[in-house]
Formats: C-alpha cells, sequence, structure tokens
C-alpha cells in the first residue's frame, strides 16, 4: 500500500464502493488480506506488498527494528533530553524508535537462552521481546559485530560479546568520538512478517471503544471477535489539519502554529461505516504500518484526545 495520495484516496474509493451494503465480516476481512472469496480462493496476508516508514524493515527471520543503545548516566545528569528522559529520570517507555541502557541490555545477553537471542522486553514494547541480535554499530556502515558473519556465541561469549561493544567502540578510530550511543539491529520470529501476534495475523486493528471496557483486537481476531452486525451504508470522506494562524510576539516563549503550503496540500480520507443496529460508527482510515493518527494514542476521533490524563485508546 503506497503512501501517495493519490494511491490511498484509489485504495479508499474501491474499499467505499466495496463495502456498501456487504456483511461487516467482509468489510473487515478486506483490511486484513486474509478472506475467502466467492470462488473458495484463500486469499492471505503474505502475498501483500506492505512499505512503510517505521524503523522496521523485512527479512528472513521476520521484521528487524533499530534499537539504540544508550549510557547508564543518560537520565542522570541536569541536563538530560526531556525528550529521551522522564520526569523519573528514566527512558521513557515505548518510543516509536525504542531505546535501551546499556546495563539492561547486558542483562538481556546475560539471560540469553542462546544463538545471540535478548531475553526480555525491548522499551516496554511487549511485541519486542526475545528478538535475535542481528548487528551493532557505532554509525552508519561501521559494523562492531554481524550475526551472519560470526560463529553461534555461547552464552558465556554472548555476554562477553555485548558488554565489551561500548568498549570496542571507543578503540575504533571510525567510531565518532565522544560516543552518544550504539545503534543495534534486532530480528522478530518469521510470524512477524505478516501480523503483530502468531496467533491473529493480518496488519489491521480495531478499537472497540464502544465496549463496556473498552480494548483493541487485531488481526484475523477482527473476525471472530466481531459482532452480528452488518455495515449499511459507506461514506467517504476527505479532511486536512488545519492551523490556526497566529503571529508569535517579539516576547513570547509560547510555540506557535502557522499553516505552510505543505499544510494545505495535505488532505487525509477516510470511510465511515454506518451499522444496522445504530448504537455508534467506525471510521476507517489507512495508516504507515505500526502507526495511529498522532502520539500517545490521539486521535481525532474521540473527546480525550487532548486530555492531560492520556486517553483511553492509549490505556487499551
Amino acid at each position: 500500500l503506497k503512501s501517495s495520495t493519490q494511491n490511498r484516496f484509489r485504495c479508499l474509493t474501491f474499499l467505499c464502493n466495496m463495502l456498501k451494503g456487504v456483511p461487516s465480516v467482509l468489510a473487515l476481512a478486506a483490511l486484513i488480506g486474509a478472506i475467502d472469496t466467492a470462488d473458495g480462493t484463500r486469499l492471505l496476508a503474505q502475498e501483500i506488498q506492505l512499505h512503510s516508514s517505521s524503523p522496521a524493515t523485512r527479512s528472513d527471520e521476520g521484521y528487524v527494528w533499530h534499537v539504540e543503545i544508550m549510557p547508564d548516566d543518560v537520565c542522570a545528569s541536569a541536563t538530560r533530553d526531556p525528550r529521551l528522559c522522564g520526569e523519573d529520570r528514566k527512558l521513557k517507555a515505548r518510543r516509536g524508535s525504542p531505546r535501551l541502557l546499556n546495563s539492561d541490555f547486558i542483562a538481556m545477553a546475560r539471560d540469553s537462552p542462546g544463538d545471540a537471542v535478548l531475553a526480555g522486553t525491548i522499551n516496554g514494547w511487549s511485541a519486542l521481546t526475545n528478538v535475535r541480535l542481528m548487528s551493532a554499530t557505532c554509525k552508519s556502515g561501521r559494523y562492531l559485530w554481524k550475526y551472519n558473519e560470526a560463529a553461534p556465541p555461547s552464552q558465556l561469549s554472548f555476554e562477553s560479546l555485548v558488554e565489551n561493544l561500548f568498549e570496542d567502540a571507543s578503540y575504533d578510530w571510525e567510531c565518532p568520538k565522544p560516543l552518544k550511543s550504539l545503534r543495534v539491529r534486532v530480528a522478530l520470529p518469521p510470524w512477524s512478517a505478516v501480523g503483530w501476534s502468531q496467533a491473529s495475523p493480518g496488519f489491521a486493528w480495531w478499537y472497540m471503544s464502544q465496549d463496556s471496557h473498552p480494548r483493541v483486537i487485531f488481526g484475523e481476531d477482527m473476525l471472530s471477535q466481531v459482532s452480528e452486525g452488518r455495515a449499511v451504508r459507506a461514506h467517504l470522506f476527505t479532511h486536512r489539519y488545519a492551523k490556526e494562524k497566529i503571529h508569535a510576539s517579539f516576547f513570547s516563549d509560547v510555540k506557535k502554529w502557522a499553516e505552510k503550503v505543505r499544510d494545505k496540500l495535505t488532505w487525509h480520507s477516510a470511510v465511515l461505516l454506518e451499522w444496522d443496529h445504530g448504537r455508534f460508527m467506525t471510521v476507517v482510515e489507512l495508516a504507515f504500518l505500526n502507526g495511529i493518527g498522532g502520539y500517545s494514542g490521539k486521535s481525532n476521533w474521540y473527546d480525550d484526545k487532548d486530555s492531560t490524563s492520556g486517553t483511553d485508546l492509549y490505556r487499551a
């Protein structure tokens, strides 16, 4: 699914025409790329080529993520970066580009079950658990270690390898000085190439905000957990994120947003589904892989988008 505006519009127009008057099961199946067609052919998610701007790429091992390894004192100083560190002087969890303290990185190697697998969860992301270390670099193109060019490490040698990466980089004349961080590539299992869970393939998710306990379901579970409702109407709408034109005062330190040419030319399309039960409606939209409308679970379609206590979507 290409991200160009023209292709998005074509996809959504096709989806809108297809959804008119069809059962909700087909509407959802069309999104996750795993449906039984009229002639009995099963369309699998594996047959769809997906592209995204997320910090992940394809590999034979599944999805590969880049993780930044930070020195242990990165959040200790008074000049710590608020973009990286919270008020508790710890790395912020669940970042779009995952980060780990070096001591946590070493501990994961120490508990490795073998074959360069890092035991535990990375940066609070439960999906990034027990991943394989594929490489480590101190800058773009300067490798300190590669999985496919080294003998399978024993548990002891793997722990020692990870523990000495920062020291090895300090002696490498091509690595930057001072060294602020290392970058490692980690691979998920092969099933991650077609979904967020081995048990529920498919890169689509649904926030069930009207349930007694709001929750998020994803992949093929969307088919098995859907209610008996039918989609009776589908409306294609297009909007843009308009910004208020404010002239900042010379004496003001408040950040002001003003419309730019790009803002005026960028439009977003979505499909609004009406259900026969009439209790609620559903917005369907395309997005970059692993993405949502905004950071920290902010969505334009819910009243708590700007809540200072966080959104229900983020908590779900």
